[in-house]
């Protein structure tokens, strides 16, 4: 399995850690020497603004898509991040997504059915440009993708806490 690792090694602090900075166009489109992973989940049918909450993680910051668009299987998501305090940032210092090789083996970019019967949907991006729409449901999701989708599902919750 290939682990996508983003551990803060040291303890560095950024001077603009105010709670929603912009972030350059350049890291928002994910530059080549900028590593990051986008991850989210999303609902149909759903109120507030909990429904579709989509974060983007470098090696030293958080941030948090403000136009909280519905993602689809046509374009990578259309995001507008703002950068999230420092606080929640730490509270993944060891966070480490496991993506199993068998995904990068996909031909589909939607995997499961999505948000079917509003069960919800997690959108996935890597830095490179690769992205996939997975099930929520454990019944609809690939056996080797469950664990994955827990992983994001407990991040999502610990930056809400």
């Amino acid at each position: 399995m290939k682990i996508i690792t983003y551990l803060v090694l040291s303890a560095v602090v950024l001077s603009s850690c105010g709670s929603q900075s912009p972030v350059p166009n350049e890291l928002n489109q994910g530059s080549s020497n900028s590593e990051y992973i986008i991850f989210g989940h999303f609902y149909g049918f759903c109120g507030g603004e909990e429904c579709i909450e989509i974060f983007k993680v470098t090696n030293d910051a958080l941030f948090e898509d403000t136009n909280d668009f519905y993602p689809n299987s046509d374009n990578v998501y259309d995001a507008e991040f703002a950068q999230l305090d420092q606080s929640k940032f730490n509270k993944l210092k060891n966070l480490n997504f496991v993506i199993p090789d068998r995904l990068f083996d996909e031909t589909k970019i939607i995997i499961g059915a999505p948000d079917a019967a509003d069960g919800g949907g997690i959108y996935l991006q890597l830095s490179d440009g690769r992205y996939w729409l997975l099930d929520m449901s454990l019944t609809y999701l690939p056996e080797y993708l469950h664990p994955l989708r827990e992983q994001i599902r407990l991040t999502i919750e610990k930056i809400n806490e």
